[in-house]
């Protein structure tokens, strides 16, 4: 068209593209925990700047759990290597 000016907002001329995640990378969590002990470590993270909000906690807690579970794995895969040399000798 001549003459048509071009209505790019300088906010989205600027921003990058949002990629959207696929279905396989969204995990929703919608739960309300009760008790003593969990309301209480959040707000004791919260206070000493561990993490930022609950979706933050949350996502820490899978990281460090992951982390737990390679450590297991890991040692579980050396005592079956040292127990299968200590069988062969």
């Amino acid at each position: 068209m001549v003459g048509s000016k071009s209505r790019i907002s300088r906010r989205s001329a600027l921003s990058t593209p949002e990629i959207k995640p696929t279905p396989d990378e969204i995990l929703r969590v919608n739960v309300t925990l009760r008790g003593n002990d969990i309301p209480r470590w959040f707000r004791e993270w919260k206070r000493r700047g561990l993490v930022k909000s609950c979706s933050d906690a949350i996502v820490q807690a899978f990281r460090l759990y992951q982390e737990r579970l390679t450590e297991f794995d890991l040692k579980k895969a050396q005592l079956e290597n040292l127990q299968k040399h200590s069988d062969e000798g």
